[in-house]
């Protein structure tokens, strides 16, 4: 038995009989012996499942509570995505003719706070008392395509110490077809176990949800690092009711004999191991933005080689610049018109624009070729787990952690200055579509031509560094969170003010002492939208993959901070089994779990597109960003290339400062401007556009069919 544990009191110090809904032989102390072992044993970090928890028939009733009596709301952010209720805690103050609806739901609630349960679980685990007074439980419901992405349950302002999730799936979850159901409990190791605070690529251990199973975990700082596997079932939700015990209050503590009450200054565990020693999940990401790293980038970030003193003349388009470019782009993005049409779009829709086609037809068809072949080879199945290691070969590398993203990144180029430690010949097995992204990564995206072109459309400003990266997102794997960007290693900020604070170039060409500098992300993405209904997918948002951006709160007060993942409108925090405080880095005027419906602030989402180049001129630290979750029910990888080029703001336009100060990031809100050469678009095509909106809103109805279906049933 854990040293900390204590044996199970029982009945002693005149607490109540055990409460009925819960099953009685838990108490009994060979089963207590029995869970304390399981609990001490248990791998990557301590939990334990317990099986049978409650009186079944009392869970069958709260279910069908749930459904008729409860308002679910989808909550949808970099992080999650989840039907949630409100706060189960408050359920007292409901009036007194809805609190009859809900018997079995209170039963479940007292049960499972009630002293007795309480000094169980301190039992199992070894924490410190639990309290009683300070509820915390609600209701959510994973439907189809339903996830939560790898954090560790800590949230500076929550000091938990116990998370939990009780089951309410159906009986026969997990064993009723030939398909997965998915939703399982994904528990992490640690990279270095020993070291908190860096999760490892992928997960040790999958615990699938049963019906009346509860699993419970104590939450530690850098180490319970934990997700939801993405739901594949289509008709049936994953649904739980999951919480937190924590610490119990000074008041609470005659109920403790025994026990004396130390305030709480961090989480620990049974194990000893102090909150104070591994920072919130919040804190890793600021830290790993500001450095490290881990599985397969070598902390070095994996980019594709970065260069600096890259300024160049205003002549656009010399023969040698048209000469390069002509080999790779589309040549109506080459007539001087065009270039200028689509600067001025892109100044007037707030320095965001999409160039659609942007690459020559035999160009990106072998490239879309490749990203086919290669999904085809790594065997990834619709609605179904995928191997972590899927596709990596040759230069392509596991880029995480997964608290802050997982993909596979192309290695650095084998050039003078290559900074992430990839030897000579890591590029010569690259197979087809990596060999044809480090082309385009190492020669179009770097060239002086390709800069040029971008100087044009951004009105001159010259760009003076750049950084490159390819990447793959594989379906039902791959993502990044909105953490705050890599710093830019050369820059050195005198202080804050303007658009992109004062910069000390630090002796580079073509930058300026006191000049300010903005960035601006050029990102060319390739998927599969051949077929009309999977462009209609990737279009719609309905499978992820999409890029959003999330601007700084201008009006929020010195000091204050928002949890970007917290609904103030309903006062719930999380989809209800832990999520982290992590988005956003400054606070975020946006609230990331409602930021599809916000009508506010600075937000742009960009969808998958193939051959579409997107381009956003962004604040570098009042800015973050994140590609959302790339669903199993995808048509396949979404493939990109992007380019970060640090651009010297040597001018404002006329009306630029207004357009922009009330944002703080974007000239304005909004969507992306998309744009296509005139020699594709147009009336010639209005015939097709109008049989692809029928189709895409037949996709649409479908899917919206799908998800109410499975939170319905």
């Amino acid at each position: 038995m854990d040293d900390k544990a204590e044996k199970f009191k029982g009945q002693e110090d005149g607490s109540k009989d055990s409460p009925e809904v819960l099953r009685s032989s838990l108490f009994e102390p060979k089963s207590v012996a029995q869970m304390q072992e399981e609990y001490r044993i248990s791998q990557p970090y301590r939990h334990l499942v317990i099986p049978d928890l409650m009186d079944s028939d009392v869970l069958k009733t709260a279910c069908e509570e749930l459904k008729s009596n409860m308002q679910a709301t989808l909550k949808e952010t970099d992080i999650f995505k989840v039907y949630q209720t409100g706060d189960l805690a408050n359920m007292d103050g409901l009036p007194e003719d809805s609190k009859r609806l809900l018997p079995s739901l209170f039963a479940i609630r007292d049960g499972l706070y009630s002293l007795e349960f309480r000094r169980l679980v301190q039992s199992l685990t070894g924490s410190g008392p639990l309290s009683g007074q300070q509820i915390d439980l609600s209701a959510n419901a994973f439907g189809h395509t339903g996830h939560l992405l790898c954090h560790d349950d800590v949230i500076g302002t929550r000091k938990a110490c116990i998370s939990y999730i009780l089951y309410l799936v159906d009986e026969d979850w997990g064993s009723s077809g030939d398909k997965p159901d998915g939703g399982g409990l994904q528990l992490y190791p640690l990279d270095k176990e020993g070291v908190p605070g860096i999760p490892a690529f992928a997960p040790s251990k999958t615990i699938p949800p049963r019906w009346n199973q509860m699993v419970l975990f104590a939450v530690q700082p850098g180490r319970s690092f934990h997700d939801v596997q993405e739901v594949y079932n289509e008709n049936k939700p994953r649904l739980a009711v999951s919480g937190w015990f924590h610490s119990a209050l000074k008041t609470e503590m005659a109920d403790w004999p025994g026990h004396t009450f130390e305030p709480v200054k961090g989480n620990s565990d049974a194990e000893g191991n102090s909150g104070e020693a591994a920072a919130s999940t919040l804190e890793q990401l600021k830290g790993a933005a500001r450095g490290g790293g881990q599985s397969g980038d070598g902390g070095k970030g994996g980019d594709g080689g970065s260069s600096t003193g890259d300024a160049f003349t205003d002549d656009f388009v010399g023969t040698d610049d048209l000469q390069e470019l002509s080999e790779w782009v589309n040549p109506e993005y080459l007539v001087p018109a065009m270039v200028d049409q689509c600067a001025a779009a892109f100044n007037e829709n707030g320095s965001t624009i999409q160039l659609h086609r942007f690459l020559k037809d035999d160009v990106a068809q072998s490239i879309v070729d490749a990203a086919i072949a290669a999904d085809r080879r790594d065997g990834l199945g619709y609605m179904e787990a995928s191997p972590f290691d899927a596709g990596v070969r040759g230069g392509w590398r596991k880029a995480g952690p997964p608290h802050r993203q997982r993909m596979l990144r192309l290695s650095a180029a084998k050039e003078p200055g290559s900074a992430d430690g990839q030897k000579a010949g890591d590029s010569d097995d690259d197979d087809e579509i990596g060999a044809l992204l480090r082309t385009l990564r190492d020669k179009l995206f770097r060239s002086g031509a390709f800069k040029s072109l971008l100087q044009k459309l951004l009105g001159d400003s010259p760009v003076v560094a750049s950084r490159r990266q390819a990447r793959r997102f594989r379906p039902g794997l791959d993502y990044t969170l909105a953490t705050p960007g890599a710093p830019w290693e050369w820059k050195k900020r005198d202080g804050g003010g303007g658009r992109g604070g004062d910069v000390a170039d630090n002796g580079q060409e073509g930058g300026s002492q006191g000049e300010e500098y903005m960035v601006l992300d050029a990102t060319l993405c390739f998927v599969d939208d051949r077929e009309p209904y999977k462009e209609a997918a990737w279009r719609q948002d309905e499978v992820g993959g999409y890029v959003t951006y999330l601007g700084g709160d201008d009006d929020e007060e010195e000091g204050e901070k928002k949890d970007s993942r917290i609904d103030k409108d309903n006062g719930t925090a999380d989809p209800g089994e832990g999520v982290v405080a992590g988005g956003g880095g400054r606070g975020q005027k946006n609230d990331a779990a409602v930021y599809k419906a916000d009508e506010g602030g600075s937000l742009i989402s960009v969808s998958a597109a193939s051959n579409a180049l997107s381009l956003v001129l962004r604040d570098d630290e009042a800015i973050t960003s994140f590609v959302k979750y790339v669903s199993s029910a995808a048509p396949g990888s979404r493939y990109d290339v992007v380019g970060e080029y640090l651009v010297a703001c040597t001018g404002e336009e006329d009306g630029a400062e207004d357009s922009s100060s009330s944002e703080g990031s974007f000239g304005a809100p909004g969507g992306v401007l998309d744009t296509v050469p005139e020699g594709h678009s147009g009336e010639e095509e209005e015939d097709e556009e109008d049989k692809e909106e029928e189709e895409e809103e037949e996709v649409a109805e479908r899917s919206r069919k799908k998800i109410k279906a499975s939170i319905d049933a």
